[in-house]
């Protein structure tokens, strides 16, 4: 993008003129891109991990050459992972939402069965006393027993709705301390000046 075409002049004219240059392709020969490669990635800033961005050249026959290059030039080395990100940023970050939605409503599906397999286990029908006077003593142990799982588990549900509803109060009112001094402190930070 500065200008410069994928040719290149080698031999200027005989009148000097610009407009009068040769102009050849600036094709270089494989192995000579691989020791230029090979040379660069030998630095210490490449010690610990390179990143080509992008391997179009016009110094190579297409893309698929370019990455016969790189790869030879890396030679042997026991990590390499290629990327192939033919997107942009955005649609990565589209695609990244839509997922994550995706997942978020999975998971809600998840729990709400789970909560509906939960209520059902946990329905009684209720008995008249003329109902439960009619059972027999095996079948009342069951009824009862029945009935006070349902009352515990409604009792462990409203401790635990209790207890997040005092957790949120409680971040509420540490957000709301933690607001006020940083208000605090920029009303300071801006008197400072003035002293």
């Amino acid at each position: 993008s500065s200008g410069i075409n994928a040719e290149c002049p080698l031999r200027p004219g005989v009148e000097g003129k610009t407009e009068d240059f040769v102009l050849f392709p600036c094709m270089l020969d494989e192995e000579i891109l691989v020791k230029i490669i090979s040379h660069r990635i030998s630095w210490s800033d490449c010690h610990y991990g390179i990143v080509f961005d992008g391997i179009e050249s016009r110094y190579c026959n297409g893309a698929l050459g370019a990455m016969k290059v790189i790869l030879k030039a890396l030679g042997d080395r026991p990590h390499i992972y290629v990327l192939d990100l033919k997107q942009s940023q955005a649609e990565m970050i589209t695609k990244y939402i839509s997922r994550q939605e995706a997942l978020a409503a999975e998971a809600e599906r998840i729990a709400r069965e789970k909560r509906i397999a939960e209520e059902k286990e946990l329905e009684v029908e209720y008995l008249s006393e003329d109902e439960y006077d009619a059972l027999e003593e095996e079948a009342k142990a069951e009824y009862d027993a029945k009935v006070m799982k349902v009352q515990r588990e409604k009792l462990k549900r409203e401790r635990e709705a209790e207890v997040e509803r005092q957790r949120i109060a409680a971040e509420k009112v540490e957000q709301d301390r933690l607001r006020k001094k940083e208000k605090s402190t920029d009303c300071d930070s801006a008197l400072i000046p003035l002293l």
